[in-house]
């Protein structure tokens, strides 16, 4: 998207208080309704008016004179709630199809080739935004050139080109935006994580910038026929707020939207996401400084009641330096967070209610999740004075007002409450739910949303931690053979660099897919083109960053890159081999527990092509005293994973739980050295960030590995 999305996700939906206007009745007939009189008094809920077109275009227009300014907006409907991931045979989906229209409605069209610029010369200001369930384009400008602007709207609705050569430069923005703002960005990641974790089976599974896979695939057929079943006048509302007068302003959406024509709209998805019954956790891995932990909530539908206590639910939690849990987290004698927001905003459909904390270094996502559980028992139990509610409902009414006195947050106000109730005055209305809002309400929705059987969390985790695990290990116990130590920090090295070499491969292979399949599709296109088209399609290809030639030599670049990682990382391990014979010939007594366990954990990362290999630990070894405790819960974890590496799900899980199952009573004994107490500590807490709970997990067969 073309304006940053955590700028959207971190605003809050709030009203306007217009001034009072004088009625203006459009001089040109036009069918529909017009809004029902408003039942706040008329100068906090604006007089709009509200029609509809013959063609079903929607028109709301609110009249403001405090300054010679205007704001357009259409807001189309569709957004990614109309996508779908690859149905039943079918190597693709079309997730992140609705944004690229965003980005080609600014290429211009034949009248106003040059968009941008037509509009920043009339000292106008524009962008876009594609979401969960529409697509907006607006424009702020002197009033004197609003005719233009709806004229200059109007054409590139009608006449945006679906082809080859509009598709293909954007298609790689939207790409190359996806990389920016959620591959390569932890937050943007674990959202995205987080989302499909919440939802399953609803279209809200995915982000609006879609699968990665599905961007490379989505064919020039897809898009059009996309762009032709949802880019129809009945399927779009204008919004106009400002200095303007509503007969002419209608006039003219009419003079050029009127002879657009209505098409059958395709039915809204009606897909009922099951009720969660259980905690989910997933984990993503990234370098990240403070660390990133986010959890999400199901939270009630926008059009209800509840979402509106939910809302004061959120002030009296996090609502300044009043909230609860900001004054618990961050501004307390201890702080444990550096960062703590949340985020509930109103969808069409029940969505989510979603936190986000950037941790100190003392504070572990566990103790988070406990410190959390013990605030939120506040709430859910009831515990809320009269005046904490009082604060609550003020501060909401007066961000509702004040947060929106622009003619563009009026604007969105209007059309975000169109489309998640079906009513402009919905969000404005809740001026007067939120004083309704009783301590009961909030005990009630409280225990509904907030439960923690029902919650999911993400959480950043850098790998990086397994090797610094893996050294402490070898310092906790001074008799530790240093060789042994070697093999082992070295042997966990080799396991974080492998699984980040399987990203990169992985990336490699998508590129690689990618430009074939812009070869067919250009090959298809140029089949069909004329002669300048012809041209401009090999021009695009050739010399363009996103055309076959350059991209072949980039994708040729990374793979060369990728084969030479692999190369190092083979002498490594041939390394490592050799030096573990010499280590099996040592001295020194390999049943000693914490020798077994570390050289066991070697064996199964250096040599796991023998299945017998895979966990041969005795049960003897296992059985640690307190002051070695530590090395057995490190244990389970680096087995945990490497046991992950062999695509070992369950084991891995087995592993997980052993270690919290011995790790986390041992943290509370005293008996431990302070070394084997920090071991245990970190130990615990790197398999709690990385425990995977709801998802279906499966071991894979082992096959023999070729060893070179």
């Amino acid at each position: 998207m073309r304006r940053r999305l955590a700028a959207l996700l971190l605003c809050t939906i709030a009203a306007c208080v217009p001034r009072p206007v004088e009625r203006a009745q459009p001089t040109l007939p036009v069918s529909g309704p017009v809004a029902e009189e408003p039942t706040l008094e008329p100068r906090v809920r604006p007089h709009m008016i509200d029609t509809v077109l013959e063609n079903g275009l929607r028109v709301l227009l609110v009249q403001e004179r405090s300054s010679p300014l205007v704001t357009f907006q259409a807001w189309v409907g569709v957004g990614s709630l109309f996508e779908h991931e690859a149905p039943e045979g079918v190597d693709h989906g079309i997730t992140g199809l609705s944004h690229f229209f965003e980005h080609m409605m600014f290429r211009g069209t034949e009248k106003f080739p040059r968009y941008f610029d037509t509009i920043y010369g009339m000292g106008g200001k524009l962008n876009a935004f594609t979401w969960l369930d529409e697509t907006v384009y607006w424009e702020n400008m002197p009033s004197e050139h609003l005719e233009t602007v709806i004229a200059m709207e109007a054409d590139r609705f009608e006449h945006m080109k679906v082809d080859f050569l509009n598709l293909e430069p954007e298609r790689e923005v939207v790409k190359s935006e996806r990389r920016l703002r959620t591959d390569d960005r932890a937050e943007g990641l674990a959202w995205e994580v987080l989302q499909s974790r919440v939802f399953r089976e609803h279209p809200y599974h995915w982000g609006t910038i879609g699968w990665m896979s599905d961007l490379n695939a989505i064919t020039l057929e897809e898009a059009q026929a996309y762009h032709q079943a949802h880019y129809a006048a009945n399927n779009t509302t204008i919004i106009i707020v400002g200095d303007h007068e509503p007969a002419q302003t209608l006039a003219w959406v009419q003079q050029y939207y009127g002879h657009l024509k209505a098409r059958p709209l395709p039915p809204e998805p009606t897909i009922e996401e099951p009720p969660q019954e259980a905690e989910r956790r997933d984990r993503i891995f990234k370098p990240a400084q403070p660390q990133t932990v986010m959890w999400a909530y199901r939270a009630p539908a926008a059009r209800e009641r509840d979402f509106a206590v939910l809302e004061v639910i959120d002030r009296l939690l996090n609502g300044g330096k009043t909230g609860r849990l900001k004054r618990a987290l961050m501004y307390t004698d201890s702080p444990g967070v550096g960062q703590l927001s949340s985020f509930l905003f109103p969808i069409r459909h029940p969505y989510m209610y979603t936190w986000s904390a950037q941790l100190l270094p003392h504070l572990s996502v566990r103790e988070l999740e406990a410190l959390l559980d013990k605030e939120l028992e506040w709430i859910r139990s009831g515990d809320v004075t009269p005046d904490e509610l009082a604060r609550a409902v003020s501060s909401l009414r007066s961000d509702l007002v004040r947060q929106n006195l622009s003619n563009r947050r009026k604007a969105e106000m209007i059309g975000f409450s169109t489309r998640a109730t079906d009513d402009p005055f919905k969000f404005l209305d809740r001026l007067s739910v939120y004083p309704t809002v009783t301590v009961e309400d909030i005990r009630r929705v409280a225990s509904e949303v907030l439960d923690p059987a029902r919650r999911t969390w993400v959480t950043v985790v850098d790998r990086r931690r397994l090797t610094e695990l893996g050294e402490l290990m070898t310092t906790a116990d001074p008799s530790f053979p240093h060789a042994l130590g070697e093999l082992l920090t070295g042997s966990l090295d080799v396991m974080v660099r492998k699984a980040e070499l399987d990203e990169l491969l992985l990336n490699v292979e998508l590129e690689e897919e990618a430009i074939e399949r812009l070869r067919e599709r250009a090959s298809q296109a140029f089949t069909s083109a004329d002669a300048g088209q012809k041209k401009a399609i090999e021009t695009y290809m050739a010399e363009a960053e996103g055309g076959l030639a350059k991209r072949l030599i980039s994708s040729a670049s990374m793979r060369a890159d990728a084969g030479q990682r692999e190369d190092a990382l083979r002498v490594i391990e041939t390394r490592l081999r050799r030096k573990l014979k010499r280590v099996r010939r040592a001295r020194w007594d390999t049943s000693h527990p914490p020798y077994a366990m570390a050289l066991n954990l070697v064996e199964n990362v250096l040599q796991p092509w023998k299945e017998e290999r895979v966990e041969p630990l005795a049960e003897s070894a296992k059985r640690s005293d307190p002051a070695s405790m530590g090395t057995r819960v490190a244990w389970e974890v680096m087995m945990a994973f490497a046991m992950e590496e062999l695509g070992q799900e369950v084991r891995a899980a087995k592993h997980r739980a052993t270690a919290l199952e011995l790790g986390i009573p041992a943290l509370e004994s005293t008996d431990a050295a302070e070394t084997a107490n920090e071991l245990t500590r970190r130990a615990v807490d790197l398999a709690w960030d990385t425990r995977l709970t709801g998802l279906e997990l499966s071991d894979q067969s082992l096959e023999p590995e070729v060893i070179p």
